[in-house]
């Protein structure tokens, strides 16, 4: 009986560990929390990853914090902005706090810009 536990509860765990950090990021991003945007942040600023560039420069302005544990006092702004400073590996020209800064949001845009994440429609 034990055997059978055990042997459930491994298989349990390894189904859980199946799911890459692209998918738990896009799943993330899809429930539009802020508490859920600010973990997909933290995860790509992880990763690294550039393609998520656009969706991080998209609502950025976002000035909503969560009260969750793990993220207490982070508004969405300062994770996504922290996220592109570790991406970019340049720091802004203020320090990132919880209050958007239209300077560090035109800082990382432009620097979006010119590596080619953003594309400029003529605006």
């Amino acid at each position: 009986m034990t055997k059978l536990l055990y042997t459930s509860i491994l298989f349990i765990f390894l189904l859980s560990c199946t799911e890459s950090k692209q998918e738990r990021i896009n799943k993330l991003l899809n429930k539009n929390d802020k508490t859920s945007i600010i973990e997909a942040s933290f995860l790509i600023g992880e990763i690294k990853d550039t393609s998520y560039v656009p969706i991080l420069l998209k609502n950025c302005y976002d000035c909503r914090i969560t009260h969750h544990m793990q993220f207490y006092g982070i508004s969405v702004y300062q994770s996504k902005m922290i996220a592109l400073k570790k991406i970019s590996g340049v720091a802004p020209p203020s320090e990132v706090t919880y209050q958007p800064d239209s300077s560090i949001v035109n800082y990382y845009t432009a620097w979006a810009k010119s590596r080619g994440y953003l594309v400029d429609n003529g605006k």
